[in-house]
C-alpha cells in the first residue's frame, strides 16, 4: 500500500475530523493502536471493521479506493493471531 493510500496520509494531518492521530512512526503508532484497542476482534471501531464497513460514510479509507480482499485477509489474519496471543 502506498503512503498516499495509507492511514497515515489522512490521520497525521489536521485535514480530517477524527480522534485518531498517527505520527508516522510505525512503532509508536502500532503501540498506540494496540493500547487503544484498534485491533480488537468484533469491535465496530477496529481497523478491520472500518476497512470492511459497508456504510461508505464509515468505511476507511474514506472516499478512496477500498482495500482489496487480499489486503483485508492479511489484516484479518493478523488481528486473529494478535488476539489469540493476547488471550494467553
Amino acid at each position: 500500500m502506498s503512503r498516499q493510500a495509507s492511514c497515515v496520509s489522512c490521520h497525521s494531518t489536521g485535514k480530517i475530523v477524527s480522534a485518531l492521530r498517527l505520527s508516522g512512526d510505525a512503532t509508536k503508532d502500532f503501540r498506540m493502536l494496540l493500547k487503544d484497542g484498534f485491533f480488537l476482534q468484533d469491535d465496530a471501531g477496529s481497523v478491520l471493521a472500518r476497512v470492511t464497513e459497508k456504510d461508505l460514510e464509515r468505511r476507511m479509507p474514506f472516499m478512496r479506493k477500498p482495500w482489496n480482499e487480499s489486503e483485508i485477509q492479511i489484516l484479518r489474519t493478523f488481528t486473529e493471531d494478535l488476539n489469540k496471543k493476547q488471550r494467553k
